[in-house]
């Protein structure tokens, strides 16, 4: 009952956040000093708080396990692009958790699959089909080519860029011509 005590106990033993009262989860004071040292308490917050973004980007600076914070938090902070492009910039994967709308914003997919072409299997159909989103998602990791459209799966430059960063990626082009052409075989 009371929260200095709860606030010690989770300074001490993280895994305290459990056992923590649940009025404490919903009072604001009390999760800005929880956050400020144990960032990872973030999804054992009250459903209410997870949509707080200043609790949200508290979290963020003290966080082990970004995704998993960043998944807890509410729908009106997943499709927050100002907070959503900052993340991005230290994890292009969180584009898996972001409200579906940013998923074919062109500038938050490029923040994305710059920071990880991985992100490229995450963008929309039609961002997987743009040349400039691909090129820098195929820079950053050649088998992101997996993910791009048929037609861009048999675009010369772009087939040659992704077999230059990993020679795996000559399985995912779609023209047998582009297969058989020794400059991208070599």
């Amino acid at each position: 009952s009371d929260p200095s005590l709860a606030l010690e106990a989770v300074r001490r033993f993280p895994g305290a956040i459990h056992h923590v009262k649940r009025g404490f989860l919903s009072d604001k004071a009390f999760l800005l000093k929880v956050l400020d040292f144990f960032g990872d308490a973030f999804p054992w917050a009250d459903e209410a708080m997870r949509s707080d973004p200043e609790l949200l980007l508290l979290a963020l600076k003290h966080c082990r396990h970004l995704r998993k914070v960043f998944a807890a938090a509410g729908p009106n902070l997943r499709g927050d692009r100002g907070i959503v492009l900052g993340i991005l910039k230290v994890d292009g994967l969180v584009l898996e958790l972001v409200d579906s709308t940013l998923r074919g914003d062109w500038e938050v997919v490029l923040q994305a699959v710059r920071n990880n072409g991985t992100a490229l299997q995450y963008a929309n159909e039609e961002l997987r089909d743009d040349r400039g989103i691909v090129f820098a998602a195929v820079r950053r990791w050649g088998l992101a080519l997996q993910h791009a459209s048929e037609e861009l799966r048999s675009t010369r430059d772009l087939v040659l860029e992704a077999v230059r960063r990993d020679g795996l990626a000559l399985g995912f082009v779609a023209s047998a011509e582009l297969k058989d052409d020794d400059e991208i075989v070599r």
